[in-house]
């Protein structure tokens, strides 16, 4: 199933999901239910947040691991394991925020989807990479 995802594809959903973050981060800013202060804390926080942990698993994603004498018997299954489970996560993430914002009402939880949404794709990058080294 992931042989077929491209790197260009990832990239392109990164590029994608990277626009719309930025236009949510400016709806959170303008329309949040915080004080100035903390809307621009939010603003600057989704969107490094977005950018850090997508490379963040493009860093595990070329580790060699250069002196580690484990990582060419385990270093492929903890990728799979990473990743897999970084899918599972995001994606129980996005249905907390969703959640969480139909309950209380609040709007501000709606906003951090994009950052689940990176650690998805992150993980996404890290299995297809997996699956085509395999």
């Amino acid at each position: 199933m992931f042989k077929e995802v491209s790197e260009d594809y990832i990239n392109k959903l990164y590029k994608v999901f990277g626009v719309l973050n930025f236009i949510l981060s400016v709806f959170f800013l303008l329309l949040g239910d915080a004080g100035l202060a903390e809307k621009i804390f939010g603003f600057i926080s989704i969107n490094i947040c977005f950018i850090m942990f997508y490379f963040f698993f493009k860093m595990i994603e070329n580790y060699k691991g250069k002196g580690n004498l484990a990582w060419p018997l385990f270093g492929g299954l903890f990728k799979f394991i990473f990743g897999f489970m970084s899918m599972v996560i995001s994606i129980f993430a996005v249905y907390m925020f969703v959640n969480r914002t139909i309950k209380s009402g609040e709007i501000n939880h709606i906003f951090f989807i994009g950052i689940a949404v990176s650690i998805l794709l992150g993980g996404l990058s890290l299995l297809a990479n997996y699956h085509r080294r395999n």
